[in-house]
């Protein structure tokens, strides 16, 4: 409740935490407490809709890092490793 809110306001601002900062945290508990409490085919969805989002969230990691050239290295490696014959079939 809101005694326990307090509490974790004052401790986390002692520890050096901003208010915006706690303000998240609880923002995050009362995200969870909602979680806790969808039917199991809300969880589902909502499940794969975090699933779908964190799949968004990698590809778009990945094509980044390729624009970028921080895998211009590993490319350049397992081409080498092919064309040596170091590989074999998955």
């Amino acid at each position: 409740g809101s005694a326990r809110y307090l509490a974790i306001c004052s401790v986390a601002i002692t520890r050096g935490y901003t208010s915006a900062e706690v303000i998240k945290m609880r923002k995050v508990e009362d995200i969870e407490q909602q979680i806790r409490e969808l039917s199991a085919r809300e969880f589902s969805e909502l499940r794969d809709w975090v699933l779908e989002q964190d799949w968004k969230s990698w590809d778009a990691q990945i094509e980044a890092d390729v624009r970028s050239g921080k895998l211009d290295t590993l490319v350049s490696e397992a081409e080498a490793d092919y064309t040596a014959g170091r590989t074999r079939p998955l």
